[in-house]
C-alpha cells in the first residue's frame, strides 16, 4: 500500500528576515569593534581634515554615476520608452537612495514610480534598472579583479598578490582575462534574465515579446563605459584618503584606490542584507587600507561614506527643486518626493520575505 506523501516542510516566515538582520547586526558589530580598536589606539593623536578634498570626494562620487544614467536611457530606448535627460537624471539619483532599504528593491520601485508619467511600466522598469545595475557591478568586479594586485599588494596575508604585481606579463594579462570573463558572464546572464522575464510575462498573461533580447553591442558598450567610470569611484576614494592623510597621496596610487573602491562597493552590493552595503563596504575598505596609518585609514573610510551620502542628498534636493520649478511631466503632475519615497519604502518593506 502506498502511503500518502508527507506535506513539504516550509520554513517559518520569520526565519529569513531574522537571518538577514542577524547578519547585518553581526557585520555592524564587527566593523564597529574594529573601528573602536583603531580609534582607541589613536585617540591622543590630533585630527586634521582637509574639507576641500572631502567636497571633491562627494562631487566625484556623484559624477561617477552619470554614465549609468546614459546607459539606463539607452536601455529604456530599446523598449521604446524615451525619457528626457532631466527627469531621467532626477529619477536615477532619487532612486539611488533606495539602496539604503534592505534588499535594495526600493531602487526599482522609486525610479519606476517617478517615471510612470513617461510610460514606464513596472516590468520594463525592473528589467532595465536591474540590467543597468548588473552591468555596472560586472564592470566593477572586473576592475576589482584586475586591480587586486594594486589594491591589496601590501597586505601581509596575501603575499601572492605582490608576485603578480611585480611581474609585468601577469599584470598585463590579468585585466584582459578577467575582462573577457566578465563580458561572457554578462551576456550569458542577460540572456538568462530575458528568459526569466519572458516566462514571468507568460504566467501573468502578458506578451513575452515585450522583453526581446538586448543587443550584445549595447551590453558591451555599457560594460566598457562602466569599466572607465569606476575610475571616478577610485578618484572619489583617493580624495577621501587625501582629506584624511597627513600628506597628500601620489597620483600613482589611483589604480589602488580604484581597485579598493570596486572591491568595497561590489561587496556592499552583493550583501543584500546590508542597507547601502553598510558595514560590509567599511569592513572591506578598512582591510584594504590597513597599510595606512590607522587614523588616516579610519578617517578615510568614514569620510568616503559621509561625502558620498551628503553629495547624493544634495543633488537629490537640487533636482527636486528644479523639477518643481520646471514642471516637467507630459501626462501626470509630479507627485511630492516624500510621497514617492514613502510609497516605495512601504512597498519594499511589505514585500520583504
Amino acid at each position: 500500500m502506498n502511503l500518502p506523501a508527507a506535506p513539504a516542510q516550509r520554513l517559518p516566515a520569520w526565519l529569513w528576515p531574522a537571518i538577514k538582520w542577524g547578519l547585518f547586526a553581526l557585520v555592524l558589530w564587527s566593523v564597529s569593534r574594529q573601528a573602536w580598536q583603531m580609534g582607541h589606539s589613536i585617540e591622543d593623536q590630533p585630527t586634521s581634515i582637509r574639507w576641500s578634498w572631502v567636497a571633491l570626494s562627494g562631487f566625484l562620487a556623484v559624477a561617477a554615476w552619470i554614465p549609468s544614467i546614459w546607459y539606463w536611457q539607452r536601455l529604456l530606448a530599446a523598449f521604446h520608452c524615451h525619457v528626457p535627460w532631466f527627469p531621467l537624471t532626477h529619477s536615477y539619483y532619487v532612486g539611488h537612495l533606495g539602496k539604503y532599504v534592505p534588499g535594495k528593491a526600493a531602487v526599482i520601485v522609486i525610479r519606476t514610480a517617478l517615471l510612470r508619467s513617461f510610460g514606464l511600466g513596472p516590468a520594463v522598469g525592473a528589467y532595465t534598472v536591474t540590467t543597468e545595475a548588473l552591468t555596472y557591478m560586472a564592470a566593477g568586479l572586473t576592475n576589482a579583479a584586475a586591480l587586486l594586485p594594486f589594491a591589496a599588494a601590501q597586505l601581509p596575508q596575501l603575499p601572492w598578490l605582490q608576485t603578480i604585481a611585480s611581474r609585468p606579463l601577469l599584470r598585463g594579462l590579468l585585466p584582459v582575462a578577467v575582462g573577457a570573463i566578465g563580458v561572457l558572464l554578462l551576456v550569458a546572464g542577460s540572456g538568462q534574465f530575458v528568459r526569466l522575464a519572458q516566462r514571468a510575462a507568460v504566467q501573468r498573461g502578458g506578451d513575452p515579446q515585450a522583453f526581446p533580447p538586448l543587443p550584445r553591442g549595447l551590453l558591451l558598450q555599457g560594460f566598457l563605459v562602466f569599466v572607465a567610470a569606476w575610475w571616478l569611484q577610485g578618484a572619489s576614494l583617493g580624495a577621501a584618503v587625501a582629506a584624511a592623510s597627513p600628506t597628500l597621496p601620489s597620483l600613482a596610487d589611483w589604480p589602488r584606490w580604484t581597485g579598493a573602491a570596486a572591491l568595497a562597493l561590489v561587496g556592499g552590493f552583493l550583501a543584500l542584507f546590508a542597507p547601502g552595503g553598510l558595514g560590509v563596504r567599511e569592513a572591506v575598505l578598512l582591510s584594504l587600507l590597513s597599510h595606512m596609518e590607522p587614523r588616516a585609514a579610519l578617517l578615510a573610510t568614514v569620510l568616503w561614506r559621509a561625502a558620498s551620502l551628503v553629495a547624493e542628498l544634495a543633488i537629490c534636493g537640487l533636482l527636486e527643486v528644479a523639477r518643481w520649478g520646471l514642471r516637467i511631466s507630459p501626462r501626470l503632475p509630479p507627485q511630492p518626493l516624500a510621497l514617492t519615497l514613502g510609497s516605495g519604502l512601504a512597498a519594499c518593506l511589505a514585500g520583504l520575505p
